[in-house]
Order: structure tokens, then C-alpha cells, then sequence
């Protein structure tokens, strides 16, 4: 028998949804004690897709991931994952369902790379980690040789390949990455996007909050937050043709990736 009053916290709802999304954010409203920040946020995420939101800073896309990933309680509104309402459920809950959330920072800067990859891998069986952590090292040879160096004393495009290994280590089925620009040279930039896009023979869905639009040519589809709201979501082409949106992001000419 359903419980009357709802989902206590903590427990996973399953819904009598054919809703093909795996992620869906259903009217989300937070607030960061008596500020509210977010209102009533739609968006959704299917399998394997890319999702950029994009917005200047202050923007909300901060809040939005905290409270996806399950850091901050929602005002209103409903987060659904693979059809399983997840609202009330702690972060930890979350991430054994998948649902990993890199922050701008991704890493323990105190633990070396190996603790911090082991770390990333706490949700999966002792094998099933082993053989994840190699897959990332795989990826991101770059670590390889570093395993017992403090996180702490990496380049700061050394440490962003950390966080997303470390990210990736949990074998995610939804990925949520919150500014992985921030901090890094053009350069590093062009590497992190570089390695997102390796991800989209096999990888998780992504829902990446950005402000450089150079993360563009990896979105399936873009939503673009702006106080708080969502303004737009859509294709790339079809925030081209947002003459405002354009003039705001690309410049006068309204330029943006290809």
C-alpha cells in the first residue's frame, strides 16, 4: 500500500512513468537560505545525450547542480531519475544510482591521485573498481605515473583530468560537471573538451554548466539559465537564431561553434 503522506526521506519512489528521459527536473525552485536563486526549473536529460547549460556567472547554475546532485533541498518541485523519484534522497543515495556530481573543485587535494580515484570508485564491488580506476588511467595516462602524488600538487589541468577521472571512476550513468573551465588556460580548456567528446562512444549522459561557450560543440542540446530561470533550450542552431542570445554569448556577430 502507498504511503499516504509520500516519500519519507531517504526512500526511492518508483513512478508509473513511460517517460523516456533519464533525468528530468520538474519545476525546481531553491533557495540559499532566505534567497532564492532558482524558480520553477524544466529540464531534461536523455541517455547518452550532452546537455550544456549555459549562463554568466550568477546565473543559478551552481544551485541547479547542488540541488541535482543532492546538496541543496529544493524550495518546490520534483528531480526524477530513470523514473525514480529522487527529490527527497540524500547525495549519497544518488550516487549509488549513478548520478555523480563533479564540482569545480573534483578532488581531494590532501589524498594522492590514487586515493582520490579510489574514492571516485566507492560505490562499485572491489573488482569492478579495480578495473574502472584502469579504464580512467587509460583515458588519462597523463595520472598514470602520478598515483601517489598529493592531488594537491598537480597542474591545475592535471587536477581537472583528476576530478573527471575520478568522476568517471564511479562509472556514472549520469555525469554533472559544474564549470569544468573554471581555472584552466585556453589550452586546458581545449583538452577538458577533448576528453568530454571521447566520452560519447561509450560514456554516461553529461548535464555540463558552463559560461565558455567553447563547451558548445559538445551539446546535444543547450538550455540557457539566466536569473534564476530557464530562457531557452534547444538546439545549438536554434540558439543561434536567438538574435539576443546570440549578441549576449557570441559576441555582435553571433558567432558559435559549428
Amino acid at each position: 500500500m502507498a504511503d499516504p503522506h509520500g516519500p519519507r526521506e531517504g526512500q526511492a519512489t518508483p513512478l508509473p512513468s513511460a517517460d523516456p528521459a533519464l533525468l528530468r527536473v520538474e519545476g525546481l525552485s531553491v533557495a540559499h537560505g532566505a534567497l532564492q536563486v532558482l524558480w520553477e526549473v524544466d529540464l531534461h536529460l536523455a541517455e547518452g545525450e550532452i546537455l550544456v547549460v549555459l549562463g554568466a556567472n550568477g546565473a543559478g547554475k551552481s544551485t541547479l547542480l547542488s540541488a541535482i546532485g543532492g546538496h541543496l533541498p529544493p524550495l518546490g518541485g520534483r528531480l526524477v531519475l530513470d523514473k525514480v523519484d529522487i527529490t527527497r534522497l540524500p547525495a549519497s543515495r544518488r550516487a549509488r544510482m549513478g548520478l555523480i556530481l563533479m564540482t569545480e573543485q573534483g578532488v581531494f587535494p590532501d589524498l594522492s591521485v590514487g586515493e582520490n580515484l579510489r574514492l571516485g570508485a566507492w560505490r562499485l564491488g572491489r573488482s569492478e573498481a579495480a578495473a574502472s580506476i584502469e579504464e580512467a588511467l587509460t583515458r588519462f595516462e597523463e595520472l598514470a605515473g602520478r598515483l601517489r602524488s598529493p592531488a594537491g600538487s598537480l597542474s591545475g589541468g592535471q587536477r581537472k583530468m583528476l576530478g573527471l577521472a575520478k568522476a568517471l571512476a564511479g562509472r556514472p550513468r549520469v555525469l554533472v560537471l559544474d564549470e569544468p573551465s573554471a581555472g584552466l588556460s585556453p589550452l586546458y580548456v581545449k583538452q577538458v573538451v577533448a576528453d568530454l567528446a571521447s566520452l560519447r562512444r561509450d560514456g554516461p549522459a553529461v548535464l555540463l554548466a558552463e559560461q565558455n561557450v567553447a563547451f558548445l560543440e559538445l551539446a546535444d542540446r543547450v538550455a540557457v539559465l539566466e536569473g534564476g530561470r530557464v530562457r531557452f533550450t534547444g538546439s545549438l542552431t536554434e540558439l543561434r537564431r536567438d538574435e539576443a542570445l546570440a549578441e549576449a554569448f557570441f559576441g555582435l556577430e553571433g558567432r558559435a561553434p559549428a
